[in-house]
């Protein structure tokens, strides 16, 4: 450092009125610090309420948007079971016609078999007789 300069560094004396003085302004510092922080914790107060009603909001908007989307589902589910029920009532009604179709079938062709033997024992019948018949009138 040169000559001429004066160093950055003032040295303070110590007297009495600066020490007052320095007493009251550390008195309004600390005062002011604690107002600072009272002002502080109640903003940060203000602030956690705030969001927290905030959240709450939001939580119950969004359960409420779910509570919507699935009865919209569970109704639409419910439409697609009715779907498929009617689908299977028919299906089944189908079913009971095709089963009374294939008894009436079988009883057709029991029933047709049954005319069959009988026409061939008539047949066989009336050629019996035919030979009688012809018997008789040979004698």
């Amino acid at each position: 450092m040169g000559m001429g300069r004066k160093s950055g560094i003032t040295s303070t004396i110590i007297t009495p009125e600066n020490t007052v003085a320095r007493s009251e302004q550390y008195k309004q510092s600390v005062e002011f610090l604690d107002s600072a922080a009272e002002h502080f914790d109640e903003a940060i107060g203000q602030l956690d309420e705030n969001i927290i009603g905030f959240i709450k909001k939001q939580e119950k908007q969004y359960l409420d948007a779910i509570m919507f989307y699935l009865k919209r589902k569970e109704q639409e589910f419910k439409d697609v079971l009715i779907k498929l029920e009617k689908k299977y009532d028919e299906q089944d009604a189908k079913d009971i016609i095709i089963q009374k179709m294939r008894y009436l079938i079988k009883q057709l062709e029991s029933d047709g078999m049954d005319a069959i033997r009988r026409i061939k024992q008539h047949d066989q019948d009336y050629r019996t007789m035919r030979v009688k018949v012809a018997e008789i009138q040979d004698d």
